[in-house]
């Protein structure tokens, strides 16, 4: 899906730059910025586009503005740089914990309602899903793609568009690629291997059309993933 393509305003271009520029090693910890003359003469905008970026960055305590002194850097770039990168996981923790909640919230439900619903053909693609998992996690590549693809094959079955729609911008926020060089426990082995087995009973109740099955093994299952990418999280990010 394509998606809307966000601008800068001017002020934020500013603060991107002087970011940069600390980041870079141009100015360090205790530095002098240039003023705000020297500013707007650098990147070309007003005095009130310049004053508005020197404040964004003052509130978020990159730097401090001194009455008759001017502005001086509070950290260097490493600090910065460290700084980024907690936001960023933190944001992402926070981002994947709300949409896999809600997948908690609604996935039980499609799992029953997919189970009532389900054809033979739909459940033959279903398990053709689950033995592809099962090479992919024999060779230990592209698992989370497998086990994804499960997912929305149950959701296929209710044929709803709207449903899927909202369902891929859950696993979107769930998605970062800041993180592949770690392990998630999407790709360890004895995670893995129990995901396959939940996967197997959901599939195993939505064959036999047992509705209330499928959503109690669906919830056991996104219980599961909440509670293991907790702990990973714990371990990992903060």
């Amino acid at each position: 899906m394509i998606k809307k393509v966000k601008t800068q305003t001017l002020y934020e271009q500013v603060e991107e730059q002087i970011r940069n520029m600390i980041l870079n090693g141009a100015y360090r910890k205790g530095d002098l910025l240039p003023s705000e003359k020297d500013l707007m003469d650098m990147t070309g905008v007003s005095r009130i586009t310049v004053r508005e970026a020197i404040r964004g960055l003052a509130e978020v305590g990159i730097i401090e503005t001194r009455k008759g002194k001017g502005s001086i850097v509070l950290i260097d770039g490493n600090e910065l740089l460290a700084r980024a990168g907690m936001e960023e996981s933190t944001g992402y923790r926070r981002n994947f914990e709300l949409a896999t909640e809600t997948r908690l919230l609604i996935e039980p439900e499609i799992a029953r309602q997919a189970a009532l619903l389900a054809t033979n053909e739909e459940i033959a693609y279903l398990e053709q899903c689950l033995i592809q998992g099962e090479k992919k996690k024999r060779t230990g590549s592209d698992v989370e793609s497998h086990l994804e693809d499960f997912h929305r094959g149950i959701l296929k079955i209710l044929d709803n568009p709207v449903l899927a729609e909202f369902f891929d911008s859950l696993t979107r926020l769930e998605a970062n690629e800041r993180y592949t060089t770690l392990v998630p426990p999407g790709r360890q082995m004895t995670v893995s291997q129990e995901l396959h087995a939940q996967h197997y009973k959901i599939f195993e109740a939505i064959k036999e059309h047992n509705g209330e099955f499928a959503y109690f093994y669906m919830k056991e299952h996104m219980l599961y993933l909440k509670n293991t990418y907790t702990k990973y999280f714990d371990n990992f990010f903060l």
